[in-house]
């Protein structure tokens, strides 16, 4: 079994870092804090998803733990090294012409995306995670599998 690290953007000069787990014929993607490319301008994530997609390909990635911090609504300034659902769902846009440039629509069909790092909001009145699910899920025309984990509940990839 193998572990290797690699680097993240997270708001400029800040560093933090995807763990990508392989053992056998299976292997796990976990992403810490990072901002889109588009916004960090450091292309991060595109040298990690030319990584994770032949693994996609072959079957052998279960599973894709990344954050979605934000609302959509958030301007980029303000990310501060994290993604909205928008941002993420342009991020696996690129995963999947990587994947499979023939037919990028379906080529995460099914893939298990875990999402993490969901920051709670300032403002009583609003559900982050309720608003964030439910953008997700309205911009997941790649057909991936959303599980938003809860505390104390198992889920299996």
């Amino acid at each position: 079994c193998s572990l290797t690290a690699y680097p993240l953007s997270h708001a400029g000069a800040d560093k933090s870092s995807a763990f990508l787990y392989q053992c056998d014929d299976n292997a796990v993607l976990y992403l810490g804090d990072t901002g889109p490319d588009a916004v960090e301008g450091a292309g991060q994530l595109a040298g990690l998803w030319k990584t994770a997609a032949p693994l996609i390909k072959s079957g052998r990635l279960k599973g894709v733990f990344i954050e979605a911090s934000y609302p959509s609504d958030r301007a980029d300034n303000a990310l501060f090294g994290h993604l909205t659902p928008a941002w993420l769902m342009r991020e696996l846009d690129t995963l999947a012409a990587l994947t499979d440039s023939e037919n990028p629509a379906s080529a995460l069909r099914g893939l298990k995306v875990i999402i993490t790092h969901i920051k709670p909001s300032l403002n009583k009145q609003e559900n982050t995670l309720l608003k964030i699910k439910s953008e997700l899920e309205a911009l997941n025309t790649q057909g991936v599998t959303l599980i938003f984990p809860q505390q104390g509940e198992p889920f299996y990839l």
